[in-house]
């Protein structure tokens, strides 16, 4: 209905806003329901409502008018839209469809499952994401847009320090305890005749399919993906570097379908079925098995950290060359074992932010203290053993520029984008079309929207 509303509205009524009088603006939005235009972009009255709906549904309480600010923010994203427009902006289904699916990982994670995520909006997934959709779309466009107007925004140490000097002492931000760890793995030797079990099962899965079973039937009975096996192997339509990249390399040589061979990744061994190819996306299915990993593999899995961590107690072995010699965590090998946040792209993580048994380990360490051998599961399933050695810890404290240069820094950043794009919008407002229906002439903004209303 707002689409067919938006059409009809610019093909027939935008062309003569320029000549109308407040009078006939007024029946435009009471005949359209539309309170405001901003370029070629308008704000319905159930926009309006809908977000009114979200800001109370988020526990979002405002000191301010709730509807003037938040039309403020609605006439806020029309400007962007309608610039996005005017210079070309777009994003490809392909980078809508995979944020998608990056969210929608996200909050199952956060939740617990798929099936709670669906509980929780009373939808499936599928309908969870054509809800989704138009809002992401907008919401990248937008960032497109304000990445154009901040891509020359730097800050030099001096304007960091100016930032700094520019916060009362009583208002600078409270830094919770942050930690910094390394940390040495094992991982326990797979039994090559269980490796080759799984890859026969995968065989047969596919002989199956080929003689008339369902695919989707034996992924559901068969297959160790928690996230799809419950919707027969389906991930729905993705774009490359969604999966890793064995997976897009075995999708983008199957047409139609197909059905792949037996292919390894980190997660374990597969096999596939193509739904559809479009471009650059693709829909497929997959079935995953994980070779079953014996408990005396795992047992000197432990052991053999239980030898490292003696030695590195009695200087027979420093942490560096262990971790060389040893850790078989390829993310933090080349790096003395420190692990980086992956929330922050850096090795400090706030207690919160651990992993449950990082988080007993080193909750009452102290630094350059070891413990372990403690039992790990990295982000894909595989699990074996790591020992975990405390580096640094930051007690609470208020910012400072020795422990915290790197969070002043990119406060410091986004208070001078903010800025740029503040400024970037008053220019806009000052050289674009808006009208605002008068039902909101009492709204006091910091913007001047209301800068038509005397015409």
């Amino acid at each position: 209905m707002r689409e067919r509303l938006q059409i009809v509205f610019l093909l027939f009524i935008l062309p003569l806003i320029s000549s109308l009088s407040n009078a006939q603006q007024d029946s435009i939005y009471i005949l359209d329901n539309v309170i405001a235009i901003v370029g070629d972009e308008i704000i319905l009255k159930s926009e309006l409502e809908e977000s009114k709906i979200q800001f109370r549904q988020e526990g979002i309480r405002l000191d301010s008018d709730p509807e003037c600010f938040i039309l403020g923010s609605l006439l806020s994203e029309k400007v962007f839209l309608h610039q996005a427009k005017l210079d070309t902006i777009e994003v490809s289904d392909a980078m809508i469809e995979g944020e998608l699916n990056r969210r929608i990982a996200m909050f199952t994670q956060q939740i617990g499952s798929e099936q709670a995520l669906e509980d929780y909006f009373g939808k499936s997934v599928r309908e969870i994401k054509d809800d989704f959709r138009q809002p992401m779309k907008n919401q990248m466009i937008i960032q497109e847009v304000q990445n154009t107007v901040t891509m020359d925004v730097n800050v030099t140490p001096s304007d960091v320090l100016s930032y700094f000097n520019s916060i009362p002492e009583d208002s600078l931000p409270l830094i919770n305890t942050h930690v910094e760890f390394a940390q040495i793995v094992i991982f326990p030797i797979e039994n090559p005749v269980e490796i080759e079990l799984v890859k026969q099962r995968l065989r047969g899965f596919i002989q199956e399919v080929r003689e008339g079973e369902d695919f989707a039937t034996l992924a559901v009975l068969y297959s160790e993906d928690p996230g799809s096996a419950s919707k027969g192997g389906d991930l729905g339509m993705v774009p490359r570097g969604t999966m890793v990249p064995e997976f897009d390399e075995v999708a983008f040589q199957l047409s139609n379908g197909e059905l792949s061979g037996v292919f390894q990744t980190e997660f374990g061994y597969h096999i596939m079925q193509m739904v559809e190819r479009r471009g650059e996306q693709y829909h497929a299915r997959h079935i995953l098995l994980k070779p079953s990993v014996s408990s005396e593999s795992m047992l000197q899995a432990k052991n053999k950290l239980i030898e490292v961590k003696t030695s590195l107690g009695t200087d027979t072995l420093d942490w560096y060359t262990a971790v060389l010699k040893y850790s078989q965590d390829e993310k933090s090998y080349n790096n003395e074992g420190l692990v980086v946040n992956l929330m922050t792209g850096t090795p400090r993580f706030e207690l919160s932010q651990l992993d449950p048994q990082a988080f007993v380990a080193i909750e009452n360490m102290d630094v350059g203290d070891i413990e372990g051998p403690i039992l790990y599961q990295t982000r894909e399933g595989k699990e074996g053993y790591r020992l975990i050695k405390l580096t640094k810890r930051i007690e609470p404290h208020r910012a400072n520029l020795v422990d915290d240069y790197q969070i002043l820094q990119e406060s410091a950043t986004s208070s001078a984008k903010q800025e740029a794009t503040l400024n970037w919008i008053i220019g806009k407002i000052n050289e674009t079309y808006i009208f605002i229906s008068p039902k909101y002439d009492d709204c006091v903004w910091d913007l001047n929207w209301h800068k038509n209303k005397a015409n």
